[in-house]
């Protein structure tokens, strides 16, 4: 399991300069720390399966609907273009490493609790270099290890749901310290960074967690007080940013700049989806044709942005890069990783502590699925290890046997310390 806690360490510093650079190449396929640190785990995850809690449920949708969505990925990129791109082709392998390493090695209770408790401080960890390049290093606009406000905002977005979690299933007290201290610590981080993307995420997981949760009051009296405490404290850049938003007219700033110009990649990726319907373009070759497809792009370009390379909208980039099969099988994955993740938390075999945790995973799907659509992000690992831990999470919680984990026993009385 080292293997595995080092790769979830990593995992906010995968497009670090220092952290996320390759360290040699192997053919076309850049090696970076992350690859290294998975190859034991893969061979872990082979020779030394984690024990069960229960027995293995029949269902194989999610690996089925991966590996098909990923196989059509590249060959449709193989057909039009006669090559595999390094990068992508090296992140697709990557997620086969996480769904081998999610349903071998974490598919038992304590395991699953310590893996969550290393995502959250993960992230935490990540979200240290936000505060460091803001506060003592005075970067205008931090974009903290992955080296893109964005991405890391969502990130911290997808993690919050999994503290609470944390704050409420942990008996240990520096984990439950650390974790009630994570919640605001990650919601300030992405004010800090700035992000509009991450805040809409922010603000749609506030809402998702009122609806869904049973104590719709209390939690969206915290939400509020939260949300309030937080917005106030955040930096007037934040604000300015917010400010600058403009859906018409000629863009008065970098910001009003910044949105037209995604609004116009976004119609170039369109129009090209409508080309190519069925195979899209392949993968990274929407940059170098999308003022083919729109020529207002150059016109509307920010300064620093040299050239295209993506959409910033992952369903818009699927479905340019593999056309709308591909796009059709993303959403199918999110679904039905949705649906694994609800059928634990109605469950009735299934324990408070997993019920709960399938709501805190299906908070994180959520944030994704909104900061998705200004961001080019299926190929963040986060999204990916979350939807593959979803399988293992059902297969734990609702075993053949009725028997309550976590600690709990069905039996009148029979209750033990979480461990």
């Amino acid at each position: 399991m080292l293997f595995l806690y080092l790769t979830i360490m990593l995992l906010p510093f995968q497009d670090h300069p220092i952290l996320g650079a390759a360290l040699f190449r192997a053919g076309p396929v850049p090696i970076t720390p992350i690859k290294v640190v998975a190859v034991p785990m893969l061979l872990a995850a082979a020779l030394f399966p984690a024990p069960r809690d229960a027995a293995p449920h029949r269902a194989m949708r999610i690996q089925i609907l991966y590996a098909a969505f990923a196989g059509w990925l590249l060959m449709v990129t193989l057909v039009q273009t006669f090559s595999l791109p390094a990068f992508s082709t090296a992140q697709l392998l990557e997620f086969v490493l996480l769904l081998i390493a999610a349903r071998s090695l974490v598919r038992n209770q304590q395991r699953f609790v310590n893996t969550i408790r290393v995502i959250v401080l993960a992230e935490v960890v990540g979200n240290l270099w936000t505060y460091k390049q803001y506060y003592l290093l005075h970067y205008p606009r931090p974009i903290g290890p992955s080296s893109d406000q964005n991405y890391e905002a969502m990130a911290l977005a997808m993690a919050i749901p999994l503290a609470v979690w944390l704050f409420q299933r942990e008996k240990n007290r520096f984990w439950r310290l650390f974790s009630i201290a994570a919640v605001p610590m990650m919601a300030f981080g992405i004010f800090v960074l700035q992000s509009r993307g991450g805040l809409l995420a922010l603000c749609i997981l506030a809402i998702a967690a009122w609806l869904l949760n049973p104590h719709k009051a209390r939690n969206l009296v915290a939400a509020m007080v939260l949300l309030g405490i937080l917005a106030a404290a955040s930096p007037g850049a934040t604000w300015r940013r917010i400010a600058q938003i403009q859906v018409s007219g000629a863009p008065t700033s970098g910001a009003g700049l910044s949105t037209e110009s995604r609004v116009e990649l976004m119609r170039a990726a369109l129009h090209l989806t409508l080309a190519y319907p069925v195979f899209g373009v392949g993968l990274e070759q929407f940059g170098p044709i999308a003022e083919r497809y729109n020529p207002h792009i150059a016109e509307v370009l920010p300064p620093a942005m040299t050239h295209v390379n993506m959409v910033h909208n992952t369903y818009l980039e699927i479905s340019a890069s593999g056309g709308l099969p591909a796009l059709v099988m993303f959403i199918v994955l999110l679904i039905a990783a949705n649906a694994e993740l609800k059928q634990v938390q109605k469950g009735k075999p299934a324990a408070e502590d997993y019920r709960n945790l399938a709501l805190a995973m299906r908070l994180s799907l959520f944030a994704f699925a909104a900061a998705a659509f200004f961001l080019t992000a299926w190929m963040q690992k986060e999204l990916w290890f979350i939807v593959f831990l979803a399988a293992s999470l059902r297969e734990i919680a609702l075993p053949a046997k009725r028997r309550l984990l976590f600690g709990s026993n069905s039996a009148p009385g029979a209750t033990k310390a979480a461990a």
